[in-house]
């Protein structure tokens, strides 16, 4: 994939230290939200997503001795990677009426995607372990495991997201501004919550299909 004509981007990212081992990789996957074609990279076996931001007037970087024509502006925000397995999880494993649907190996379910850059994700520490926050799995052998999606699992990981960013409310940049205009000293303290509850829910829904982000509101009812 070639994101970007320039040699160089100007990004913003988690990366901490003076020094970077290795370069990002960067990948090609569906959002899982949209379907649609996004970027991301991987970097020392963590997954992000790469947004652009364009200036609004033609501005160039001035790096070192160089000019750089591009004058974009990237971010690079982490992601868990189970927001992109879930859409794929969900379509493989051809659940019907009179079946919970199909287990299969990680690699299978993935070999359907071949146009996308999936291959690194199953490369990600610890992602067979992950897994098994969303999935039902099957050992075949030491080293062969097979996977379902579970939905009531989804929905426990989706609440669990939402608990872990609500203790941390006030500190998360942009969800108070989601509840500016609904918050009062009227509400309760369970109400407040409830209410931050479906705002942080709003968020997560940016990664989550439509049908999952209902679930998970509904959840809160």
């Amino acid at each position: 994939m070639s994101p970007s004509k320039a040699s160089q981007w100007v990004c913003v990212t988690n990366i901490t230290g003076d020094k970077v081992e290795s370069d990002p990789i960067l990948i090609q996957l569906k959002h899982p939200k949209t379907g649609k074609p996004a970027r991301f990279s991987l970097h020392e076996g963590k997954l992000c997503e790469i947004q652009k931001v364009d200036p609004e007037e033609k501005r160039s970087w001035f790096i070192n001795d160089t000019v750089q024509q591009d004058g974009s502006l990237f971010f690079f925000t982490p992601v868990d990677p189970l927001f992109l397995l879930i859409p794929i999880l969900e379509t493989s494993r051809q659940e019907t009426h009179e079946s919970g649907g199909v287990f299969q190996q990680l690699d299978d379910i993935l070999s359907n995607e071949e146009e996308f850059s999936y291959r690194h994700i199953t490369e990600l520490a610890g992602i067979d372990q992950q897994l098994n926050h969303i999935c039902d799995s099957k050992a075949i052998t030491d080293t062969i495991h097979v996977y379902r999606l579970n939905n009531e699992k989804v929905l426990t990981w989706l609440k669990c997201k939402v608990e872990m960013i609500l203790e941390h409310f006030d500190s998360v940049p942009g969800l108070n501004q989601l509840i500016l205009f609904l918050d009062s000293p009227e509400l309760s303290s369970e109400q407040r919550q409830n209410l931050r509850r479906r705002a942080i829910v709003q968020t997560l829904g940016d990664y989550l299909s439509l049908s999952w982000r209902d679930k998970l509101l509904n959840a809160y009812e």
